[in-house]
């Protein structure tokens, strides 16, 4: 579970506070399929249709990773995907963008440990993570 470790380890270092949420539930949800993509990879795509490419870019990077205001998740995602997420992780709806702002870097860079996508989707390589889970 060296992944879930790492992530782990980013957040403790960055100070973040994510309250009583498990971690690798949030991570199991975004690397979770439906239609045929991975919801971090639909969220992933979002975010850089709506002016986030170069912060997105600096997670995938081996550089710091750019900070994202929850803000700007509110403003990119649909309140579906906020509202499915908040359903799934058994969260008030309020919460998810700021828990997004705070994983989405460190998860993705996790996700990219060369610093480059591997032009496979965020999904398939996240497939090894998702077997630690089961």
């Amino acid at each position: 579970m060296a992944f879930l470790d790492n992530v782990i380890g980013e957040l403790s270092g960055s100070g973040a506070d994510l309250g009583d949420l498990d971690v690798g539930s949030v991570a199991k949800s975004l690397l979770s399929s439906g239609g045929g993509n991975s919801r971090i990879d639909t969220i992933v795509s979002v975010l850089k249709q709506n002016g986030m490419e170069d912060k997105v870019a600096s997670w995938v990077g081996n550089g710091a990773n750019a900070n994202v205001d929850p803000s700007e998740i509110e403003g990119a995602l649909d309140k579906g995907t906020l509202s499915d997420l908040s359903s799934e992780l058994g969260i008030d709806t309020s919460r998810v963008a700021p828990i997004l702002a705070m994983l989405l870097p460190v998860i993705i860079n996790q996700l990219t440990p060369d610093g480059q996508s591997s032009g496979d989707s965020l999904l398939n390589t996240g497939m090894s993570v998702l077997k630690g889970f089961l």
